[in-house]
């Protein structure tokens, strides 16, 4: 852990923008609006403010004259499609980056008043993404083994195969099964196996496998 860490921004809002805010901030976090309190500010001017935690930060919102920060950027591991249309529900608008409505948003940003709220993505892995270009079988079994053994979706790390007691041979068979998967679903070309349609379908077959050999697993313990 770092030796020092952010705990805690204030933020003075007008009063027509704090509820909102608040509701964009409690979006992101996937939680719900937190109830508001009293507040006394420095100058002695009672108004109300309420906090919302987020990645261990404590961001409390309170009614008072605009002040800094203007910015508000955060990251987050949660799909930012979602994250997108929960924001859109509670505040009414917000944009994505990049424009292209067929690109991977990469990240979000809302306006409200004068604070404007980013949240981007996980940083990029050094490895494959699922834009990349596998080439060849075993390019193809490295980047399934690299998407089984990260984080990439919730849950998915390494560790918790080896708690669910897959081990390493069960691992090594389940790839081996969306390998041939994904050859039957696209052409017998090097190139063929680039598809991000298929590599997507691979990785979902994938999926599916282990958490079955998961399952089967806990049953036996």
């Amino acid at each position: 852990m770092p030796a020092t860490v952010l705990t805690r921004v204030l933020l003075l809002v007008e009063a027509n923008d704090a509820r909102d805010l608040v509701g964009v901030l409690a979006a992101i976090a996937s939680t719900a609006p937190p109830p508001w309190s009293p507040h006394t500010g420095g100058d002695g001017t009672d108004s109300e403010s309420t906090t919302v935690t987020i990645g261990g930060t404590r961001i409390e919102v309170a009614v008072g004259e605009p002040a800094a920060p203007a910015l508000i950027e955060l990251r987050t591991e949660r799909n930012l499609e979602v994250v997108l249309d929960e924001v859109v529900a509670v505040h009414g608008s917000a944009t994505s980056e990049p424009s292209d409505p067929d690109a991977r948003i990469e990240a979000v940003t809302a306006h409200v008043g004068k604070v404007a709220v980013v949240v981007r993505g996980r940083a990029a892995p050094t490895g494959h993404d699922l834009d990349s270009s596998p080439s060849s079988e075993a390019e193809l079994r490295s980047f399934l083994f690299d998407r089984l053994a990260s984080a990439e979706r919730p849950g998915a790390d390494y560790a918790y195969w080896r708690r669910s007691l897959i081990d390493a041979h069960q691992i090594k068979a389940t790839i081996d099964l969306a390998v041939a998967q994904l050859k039957a679903l696209v052409p017998p070309s090097p190139r063929g196996l680039s598809s991000h349609v298929a590599v997507r379908l691979g990785i979902a077959r994938l999926v599916a496998e282990v958490e079955a050999e998961i399952e089967e697993a806990q049953r036996e313990q």
